[in-house]
């Protein structure tokens, strides 16, 4: 408990940021190889990766995920290592095996998966309803894009009821604006 408290308080004194307002026509750009526009008036969440992820309403109502991992680390579940030269076949599978493993005791049904494009190179999109464990179900839109410099993922999740639609047009501008930096 002290422990907790301790580091709670060095990083509130540290000016470390968890949570941030997406300001009007605010840019993200990550230090690690892409950048994309996010909605304003969205909160950012910062939760430690070389990404974020934005809500509007918190994080179990609706949330975008962007992020980039390194080939090694990208699923950690499954512990399958990516390479920059995959077949889009496999990676859409193994983002699957992951999906699945990291939302283990929930119901999962991938609705459709088809190659597409993430920031200007070869990808996959994935949709799939998760059925949590309470009944809620939730649909999920994932595109995903590997190189020699890691694994992109821009997702999409929220409950069927009300959300998935109303937040989808958000979403969809988040994913096109992605762009992977050169080099």
């Amino acid at each position: 408990m002290k422990k907790s408290v301790l580091v709670f308080l060095v990083l509130i004194m540290s000016g470390c940021t968890i949570w941030s307002q997406v300001k009007p026509g605010s840019e993200a750009v990550s230090k690690n190889g892409f950048s994309v526009n996010l909605p304003s008036g969205w909160m950012r969440f910062h939760p430690g990766v070389d990404g974020f992820m934005v809500t509007k309403d918190g994080l179990s109502i609706q949330r975008i995920t962007v992020v980039k991992y390194s080939l090694q680390k990208a699923f950690r579940k499954t512990k399958k290592a990516l390479t920059p030269d995959m077949l889009i076949t496999d990676l859409m599978d193994y983002y699957i095996a992951e999906f699945r493993q990291q939302n283990e005791g929930a119901t999962i049904e991938v609705e459709s998966k088809e190659p597409a494009v993430l920031g200007g190179k070869e990808g996959f999109k994935v949709s799939a309803l998760l059925i949590a464990p309470d009944g809620l179900r939730y649909r999920l839109h994932a595109y995903g894009s590997v190189d020699a410099n890691g694994f992109y993922e821009v997702s999409y999740q929220a409950p069927v009821i009300h959300y998935f639609e109303r937040d989808l047009s958000a979403f969809e501008k988040v994913k096109k604006s992605f762009q992977i930096s050169q080099g």
